[in-house]
């Protein structure tokens, strides 16, 4: 009880400076603390309390020691190898990642950023530490589909004819399809096949509307239109944070889930996000399938009306 009692009111001060300093929320904080070096720290008391038990009223004497020793080392062979195997995950990231930023260069560090932003939304929704690893790996990989597609389907200059705007809608369920045997991403995979799904059921691939949409998807959604919106493109300036935030609030409800998008208004006021480099090479205007705007002409379901205008 003790140690208990001991680990909380720690976790409690530490969640509170983390609140204070960088403002992340305290109960998320509290709770990936609790449920992380907690169990640790509760675990070394057992193990510290049978060692006495053992030495003393059990008259085992020294040979405790050893009893205790080698479930210790086994213990940190498991962390060792579970440690490993978060690298190799990282090591797999990173070259998914780089293999779709070699294919569109305007996509460098999005993922990233789309990642960020999404995990700090999850933090204010109240997401586990198992749902914010999950949704951290779809946010950094909800465009890998597009190593599946034709590469002018992203980078010409006109309004997208039909069959760019069926490639589009494809991208995301190309994208579950090159990840499917990949163990650890599993979890990831339903929010990586639905995030241009609309709160209004106009999106895709599903049509699936409110919260029958998978949260992963709906975070995702929000923090994928954010970076599209405050990132520059050949012809298309970015949009400074207050102007995205009142374009994302002007869709709530309809485009975006309301609550995310609530959430991450509350997020930029605690914390400063980095900014996309502007485009280093000139050209003709590119449109996004990001861009909120390509929403709503992919829901129209019908030709692009003359002058439309798509970042």
């Amino acid at each position: 009880m003790a140690s208990l009692a001991f680990s909380v009111v720690n976790f409690a001060w530490v969640a509170l400076i983390v609140w204070v300093d960088a403002g992340e929320p305290f109960k998320a904080v509290f709770r990936s603390l609790l449920t992380t070096s907690g169990l640790a720290q509760m675990g070394y008391s057992v193990i510290g309390l049978l060692l006495i038990v053992l030495w003393v009223p059990a008259a085992v004497g020294p040979f405790s020691a050893v009893l205790i020793l080698v479930p210790l080392f086994v213990a940190h062979w498991a962390f060792v190898q579970y440690a490993e195997e978060q690298r190799a995950h990282e090591r797999t990231l990173a070259a998914l990642v780089t293999a779709g930023e070699t294919r569109d260069p305007y996509a460098e560090g999005h993922g990233e950023r789309v990642a960020k932003i999404a995990v700090l939304i999850g933090d204010g929704m109240g997401l586990s530490p198992a749902q914010k690893s999950a949704l951290r790996y779809a946010a950094i990989l909800h465009d890998i589909g597009w190593l599946g597609v034709r590469n002018t389907a992203v980078r010409h200059g006109s309004l997208p004819d039909a069959n760019d705007r069926e490639m589009i809608r494809g991208h995301s369920g190309a994208g579950v399809a090159l990840l499917r045997d990949i163990s650890f991403l599993q979890d990831s995979l339903d929010g990586i096949g639905h995030h241009h799904e609309r709160w209004d059921g106009r999106g895709y691939p599903d049509g699936l509307a409110g919260e029958d949409i998978p949260i992963a998807s709906r975070i995702i959604a929000v923090a994928d239109a954010f970076d599209s919106l405050t990132r520059a493109r050949p012809g298309w300036p970015a949009l400074g944070v207050e102007a995205a935030l009142v374009t994302l609030t002007e869709r709530a409800g309809t485009h975006l889930d309301p609550g995310a998008v609530a959430v991450l208004t509350r997020v930029i006021e605690r914390h400063t996000l980095a900014a996309a480099e502007p485009p280093t090479e000139s050209g003709p205007p590119q449109w996004h399938h990001d861009d909120p705007a390509m929403s709503d002409l992919l829901a129209a379901l019908t030709q692009p009306v003359d002058g439309a205008e798509v970042r």
